[in-house]
């Protein structure tokens, strides 16, 4: 892999005083390193978790930023909210700021991942999507009304032959149709029913570099882009027979690429509840399921940098930690509702120490205040409170953390503590009781997750192996049912009134919600895994065809975490 991309450099350099260097788009030499950071997989790579068919509508909390006065009705006329990207498009972090147009206040600002270089509204739909650019470039719908992302589009797709989204560089809403038109390398025609790209077609071979795509009337798109020699060559596109057309010259678009104005149905709207929720990320995908377990549907999403291999939702559940193995970065991310910057990335806290490998991984672990990276066994890389998100290191940390795989519970009715270790289950007494040398308790198989109902009367656990939920009785340590779930269960959580269980299918994405009295299955939220995954990107000019290899298609376990 290095010597590929050495290669690749040398290229560029032996060719940067020639001709054929102008054909690279102009920022080539960025995106080949960017390349050789986030396309160099490590074998051994998950399946993707694609966003599953959102039903955005319905959200129930309590309505923030701008509450209505107790005792009123929430006001119903419309708001006109001015959007705007914060962070120019080389920068990494990038956030919306949406404001009041009337008074300039700003209502809340929205995390969008990386490099957010342009923006464009549809009012018809009160739908907003933002263009990010880089290696893996990307497109958010966010929903207008509740200022929350509710879909990544254009998403890759192996088996239909759709590649990432390599350097984007402009879109636009084709004025007929419920379609996104986005350039890059090609221009993309996306279904913004389904968010899958339904057409791929090669602009014109002079057009390099797209600087601009807009719409000129009901039929036609512009094209103004870089040729060779670094002049602008101008195109038509024709949407119905889908052809382009040179043309001398096109006037500029009456559109700011980084500002927007979308009027709102109504004045003050409603956030996905954070106490109901669910938060679901996956190794391949670089924005985390927020899901409402009430109704078991993804209420939004939240974009972050990179596919994450550890997440923490702090005892509290204002903020979530997201661990970015191959980067050495934690992602935090707000979750208090009294904050405008609510379910979007806050802080990227980077350091090479915390980089980690599949063999050596490290995980997120906290105790009352403190989030810890550590390695599972004896050493804490860093502490940071979870408040003021001010971060230690090098310093001896006096704190006792629980080994990976190691859940504990304790059971006041029976004077009994359990907890698994290396998969197995343990019974300790308490103060007082026949002995104080811990019991294994015999299960048939390997644990995966532990849960007590509330009352601290029932086991439940999850056996991956057998592919089992099972309830015990914490008394006798009798199995009283079992529930056959899906692939490579996981992950168990319990309502706090104890008559739901969710349980987190890795393999499969998806979350079963199981009823506790009889142990029956209700319902089932998938979130679409494909098992494809691509394994080259080229880059190409007229004389030199370069290909890459970015990442290694295999499946194995642990594909998704869920918290909360």
């Amino acid at each position: 892999m290095k010597r590929i991309f050495s290669l690749a450099l040398s290229a560029l350099i032996l060719s940067a005083g020639t001709s054929a260097a102008q054909a690279y788009p102009s920022n080539l030499v960025e995106l080949i390193l960017e390349k050789k950071v986030m396309g160099a997989m490590q074998p051994g790579n998950r399946p993707v978790i694609r966003p599953a068919k959102l039903e955005t509508q319905g959200f129930s909390s309590n309505p923030t930023p701008h509450p209505a006065p107790r005792g009123t009705a929430p006001q119903a006329h419309s708001l006109l909210k001015n959007y705007r990207i914060l962070e120019q498009s080389s920068s990494f972090h990038s956030l919306i700021s949406v404001t009041d147009a009337k008074n300039g206040q700003e209502i809340h600002r929205i995390s969008v991942g990386r490099r957010a270089q342009r923006i464009l509204g549809n009012p018809g739909t009160n739908r907003l999507y933002v263009l990010c650019g880089g290696y893996f470039g990307s497109i958010w719908e966010i929903d207008t009304v509740n200022d929350v992302v509710v879909r990544k589009l254009g998403t890759m797709s192996p088996e239909r032959g759709v590649a990432p989204l390599w350097n984007p560089q402009d879109m636009a809403l084709l004025p007929t149709g419920n379609t996104l038109a986005v350039a890059s390398g090609q221009l993309r025609l996306i279904d913004l029913s389904t968010g899958q790209v339904k057409t791929m077609l090669d602009l014109p071979e002079e057009a390099v570099e797209v600087k601009r795509l807009y719409p000129l009337s009901k039929q036609t798109l512009a094209l103004v882009s870089r040729n060779k020699t670094g002049g602008t060559v101008y195109h038509t596109f024709d949407i119905a027979s889908e052809s382009f057309k040179k043309v001398g010259y096109l006037g500029a678009p009456r559109i700011n690429p980084v500002i927007t104005s979308l009027p709102a149905p109504k004045a003050y709207y409603k956030l996905p509840s954070v106490t109901r929720s669910g938060f679901v990320a996956s190794r391949n995908s670089d924005f985390i399921h927020m899901v409402d377990l009430q109704d078991l549907r993804t209420a939004a999403i939240i974009p972050v940098d990179f596919s994450v291999d550890d997440l923490l939702l702090t005892s509290d559940r204002r903020r979530l930690f997201a661990y970015h193995r191959r980067f050495g970065q934690i992602s935090v991310i707000e979750l208090n509702p009294n904050s405008p910057n609510q379910f979007s990335v806050i802080q990227r806290i980077r350091d090479k120490r915390f980089q980690s490998t599949p063999e050596k991984p490290m995980y997120l672990a906290q105790s009352f205040d403190q989030v810890y990276l550590w390695d599972g066994y004896s050493q804490i890389k860093t502490s940071i409170d979870r408040h003021s998100l001010f971060v230690k290191m090098n310093v001896p940390f006096a704190v006792q953390l629980h080994m990976p795989g190691e859940q504990i519970w304790n059971s006041d009715p029976t004077h009994k503590r359990f907890y698994l270790k290396n998969g197995d289950l343990f019974m300790e007494y308490g103060k007082g009781g026949p002995t104080t040398l811990p019991a294994r308790i015999e299960t048939g198989g390997n644990i995966a997750a532990l849960v007590m109902s509330p009352d601290r009367r029932k086991l439940y656990y999850l056996q991956p192996d057998q592919q089992k939920l099972i309830a015990m009785d914490a008394f006798s340590h009798q199995v009283i049912g079992e529930l056959n779930v899906g692939k490579n269960p996981r992950s168990l959580s319990v309502s706090y009134k104890g008559d739901r269980l969710f349980v987190l299918n890795a393999d499969e994405g998806s979350i079963q919600v199981v009823e506790t009295q009889k142990l029956t299955s209700l319902k089932t939220l998938g979130l679409e895994i494909g098992i494809f995954q691509p394994q080259v990107i080229w880059v190409y000019d007229d004389k030199m065809a370069q290909l890459v290899q970015i990442e290694l298609p295999r499946f194995l376990t642990d594909v998704a975490r869920m918290v909360g």
